[in-house]
């Protein structure tokens, strides 16, 4: 039989580990699901849930109602272990096909940072999990990552916009050729 202490110390410990479980970090989920609630949540995680904030509003905004992948299902279940395996999948092997594809088009240009972020927070080979020995380590790329996609997004109407000259240019040099020929006939 527990004692009030243990009980009491039991629930200190659940209550350390918080977070929507959807949002929470891969390493958090996979404690919980192992009954271990003493790991304590530090920078990395908040950054890592800031990831999956970021994904699931790439997905699920700026789309029709009732369109939203079923996939991500998993991802809101109060359960730690469906969660993790789903969620690990997910990003691990089938980024491209399960996250980025189901992208709308208004979140095109957020692609690549998300592809980017992955990459920072989990290592190329997704091999990258737990503390890293100094902040810098996460957050300096990661604040280069968003001011490489905010100078991109910003760039992209006056790209558009030169195009649209360019083809005025080119219609208009088009349209003036029988205008010359005639000239140059006359």
């Amino acid at each position: 039989m527990s004692s009030p202490i243990e009980s009491s110390r039991k629930m200190d410990e659940v209550f350390a580990m918080t977070g929507t479980m959807q949002y929470m970090a891969l390493e958090l989920l996979w404690n919980i699901k192992e009954n271990n609630f003493t790991l304590p949540q530090n920078y990395r995680h908040d950054l890592e849930s800031f990831f999956y904030v970021l994904v699931v509003g790439c997905i699920c905004y700026g789309r029709e109602p009732k369109s939203e992948p079923k996939h991500l299902e998993k991802w809101f279940t109060e359960s730690a272990e469906s969660n993790y395996e789903s969620k690990l999948s997910d990003i691990k092997q089938h980024f491209d096909a399960m996250i980025l594809d189901y992208f709308p088009p208004a979140f095109e240009g957020v692609k690549k940072l998300a592809s980017n972020l992955r990459k920072i927070l989990f290592g190329q080979d997704f091999d990258r999990f737990g503390i890293d020995e100094s902040t810098h380590d996460l957050y300096d790329p990661i604040i280069s990552a968003f001011n490489e996609t905010i100078d991109e997004i910003a760039e992209e109407p006056l790209k558009k916009i030169e195009a649209t000259k360019a083809t005025k240019t080119r219609n208009t040099s088009a349209m003036d050729m029988p205008d010359r020929r005639k000239r140059q006939r006359g």
